[in-house]
């Protein structure tokens, strides 16, 4: 009985500070705007990554980033309203939009 009740004190003393960290931990939490059909629609090729923003009105999620002899490319992602899933892709050559696409936004 002892030996019982020793096992389950050092389990329950071994588990109390793990679960008391991961308690005090901050919730995940997103500051991503999402973007409409009306917002992605008024975004133009050329424009910068923070003309694009000024219009969601936060930032996307960057997705990929890669240079290539010189020159960055980036891809954002918004997640859309409407349905389950929706979401533009926008992808930047240096600072200029080069291309968007979008799924699902209304």
């Amino acid at each position: 009985m002892k030996k019982t009740l020793l096992i389950a004190s050092v389990t329950v003393a071994a588990i109390m500070p793990v679960a008391a960290c991961s308690s005090m931990a901050p919730a995940a939490t997103s500051s991503k705007a999402k973007i409409s059909i009306a917002e992605f629609n008024e975004i133009q090729t050329g424009m910068t990554v923070a003309q694009v923003e000024q219009i969601v009105g936060g930032a996307g999620e960057k997705s990929s980033e890669v240079e290539v002899s010189g020159v960055k490319s980036t891809s954002y992602q918004w997640t859309g309203e409407g349905s389950v899933g929706a979401n533009a892709q926008l992808f930047f050559e240096g600072d200029k939009l080069t291309t968007k696409a979008q799924a699902g936004i209304k």
